[in-house]
């Protein structure tokens, strides 16, 4: 395409097109609608696309093909997937547990990370140790009605008097 004068740009979200720019037409700009998709026309140039306002639903393959003017009319395309990330709002919260343990008494608490997508991976620690899959309860995400996700992961164990530092104490930490 080197050396040959643009006719038309043209952008496509799954299949569809969205964004035209053909310098020779007045206006040299059309942006077609589409559900999640919010073109910023006055950011947007021959040369890159600026999306506003993006949600979940604007995720998907995004294509940009390039043509060039007559005689040739080459076309050189390009495709990529875009994934939007819609990281929780606040830090997990840690239910259930109780302020203080004795031996033989059962520790039963769930870390939860709610508002994400995709869904937050949880951990826990204890005593600064990743917790192993034994004492681990997994839970199924939830979904509410905006699409985004809900994780808990549940932590069950025994304890017992190693668990406890030379200090006394036990200490439990989730992260997501």
């Amino acid at each position: 395409m080197e050396g040959d004068k643009l006719y038309s740009v043209k952008w496509y979200r799954n299949g569809k097109e969205f964004y035209r720019h053909i310098p020779s037409e007045n206006p040299s700009t059309a942006v077609f609608r589409q559900p999640g998709l919010i073109v910023d026309e006055y950011k947007s140039t021959e040369t890159r696309i600026v999306l506003r306002s993006v949600q979940l639903a604007t995720a998907g393959t995004y294509q940009c093909e390039v043509s060039g003017e007559a005689p040739l009319f080459q076309t050189a395309k390009n495709m990529n997937h875009l994934k939007i990330v819609d990281l929780p709002d606040d830090g997990p919260i840690i239910s259930g547990s109780l302020p203080r343990y004795n031996t033989k008494d059962i520790l039963s608490a769930n870390c939860s990370s709610s508002n994400s997508f995709p869904a937050a991976k949880l951990n826990w620690y204890i005593n600064g140790e990743e917790a192993t899959d034994a004492v681990l309860i997994q839970y199924p995400v939830q979904e509410n009605h905006k699409g985004l996700l809900k994780s808990t992961l549940g932590l069950r164990l025994e304890i017992k008097d190693k668990l406890f530092a030379k200090t006394g104490d036990l200490k439990i930490k989730c992260t997501a």
